[in-house]
């Protein structure tokens, strides 16, 4: 089947999907920036103005070429995303892919525009499947499906990345859209935020013990499992955020949302024990050094730019922080790490020593390690 754009443009007020332009070039340069991006699409690697140029055209080609229909996700009047809409080979199923820019994520523009963009093809163009794709880890591109009434339907074996990776089906078909995909049935809003402090707890707990299974340096095959087949876990995490985005929905600001996020945190169960913390005892410097470490970590920083950091006594870091955290080895002193988070930390640390040592690239956290990192920040912050 063949696609066209959508006349007049989908919007539906705080989105609006639209062909691209050629002042849509800051889009391309940021989505450039986040290197899952470049890996996964077209966007070029290194930005440049002809290569965003190249493949702004490369977009608009695509209607005329018969692949499907590329559109820009505009919000507040510029480009912040891509929706593609891609013929499979298969008649009347298209596949759906998008991506939006670091500094645009958490607004649910995508949510936004997939659902945009399924209801206009669903309803208006003929299709009879919408189908996505997405790897068992990318938790939040399941979060943003489901919340715009795709299906998990199953799992495809050694499908991405060239047989390496497993992928996830969802789906959404024309029959959803005659039955509904939500029973309308009104849930009171404490009950709602009771299920969401519960998911949140357990979600936070498998974080937990998962990086609690790599500090204890239990078998490779043991660690691998947890992270290949987290199916539990993922699903969990879908439904606390599909959850979380019901409540927040009517909140009118930042501020609001902020609030509810406190709320759910401070009230989750299921925080078990999963061992004895570790106390340092950090002289102020060795406390800057690791503050300041942490927060280029978090801020996905390379190598190349941390040589501001004064090391001073390297010997004082070692004693007073990384050895105490490889030992399990307490002293009377001013900072507690979790043995959860201790993992994270050191590989921070061994991360910044590889680069210093031979311009290795900078340790990159998955979302588990940012979360420890963040919290030892946090109590590093609070003394200051």
């Amino acid at each position: 089947m063949a696609l066209r754009y959508p006349s007049p443009a989908l919007t539906d007020g705080a989105v609006t999907l639209r062909p691209w332009h050629d002042d849509d070039l800051a889009c391309v340069e940021q989505a450039a920036t986040d290197p899952r991006i470049p890996a996964g699409t077209t966007v070029p690697a290194v930005f440049t103005r002809e290569a965003g140029l190249a493949f702004i055209e490369r977009q608009r080609r695509r209607v005329e070429d018969g692949e499907g229909v590329s559109l820009a996700i505009s919000a507040d009047g510029r480009a912040v995303g891509l929706l593609w809409l891609g013929v499979r080979p298969q008649p009347e199923v298209v596949g759906v892919g998008y991506w939006v820019v670091p500094a645009a994520r958490g607004r649910g523009f995508g949510a936004r525009a997939v659902r945009l963009a399924a209801g206009w093809a669903l309803d208006h163009v003929g299709v009879a499947r919408l189908e996505a794709w997405v790897a068992p880890v990318n938790v939040p591109s399941q979060r943003l499906l489901v919340s715009a009434g795709f299906q998990l339907e199953g799992r495809l074996r050694k499908f991405l990345d060239g047989g390496r990776t497993d992928a996830l089906v969802f789906s959404r078909v024309v029959e959803d859209e005659h039955r509904g995909t939500t029973t309308g049935v009104p849930v009171p809003r404490r009950e709602l935020l009771r299920v969401v402090q519960d998911l949140n707890g357990i979600v936070v707990s498998l974080d937990r013990l998962g990086s609690a299974m790599a500090f204890d340096e239990l078998e490779a095959l043991a660690v691998a499992q947890y992270v290949e087949h987290g199916d539990v876990f993922a699903r969990l995490a879908v439904a606390r955020g599909v959850l979380a985005d019901a409540l927040s929905a009517e909140l009118e600001t930042g501020d609001e949302r902020v609030a509810l996020d406190e709320e759910i945190s401070a009230r989750s169960t299921y925080w078990p024990d999963v061992g004895e913390p570790v106390v340092l005892a950090l002289s102020d410097g060795v406390r800057d050094v690791l503050q300041r470490v942490l927060e280029r970590a978090l801020e996905e920083k390379g190598g190349d730019v941390i040589d501001d950091i004064e090391w001073g006594d390297v010997r004082a870091f070692i004693d007073e922080v990384t050895d105490p955290l490889r030992d399990g080895r307490s002293a009377a002193g001013n900072l507690v790490v979790t043995p959860y988070e201790v993992p994270s930390i050191l590989a921070v640390i061994d991360g910044v020593g590889e680069s210093q040592a031979g311009g290795v690239a900078w340790y990159e956290l998955d979302a588990v390690e940012r979360y420890a990192v963040q919290r030892v920040l946090d109590r590093l912050g609070s003394r200051r």
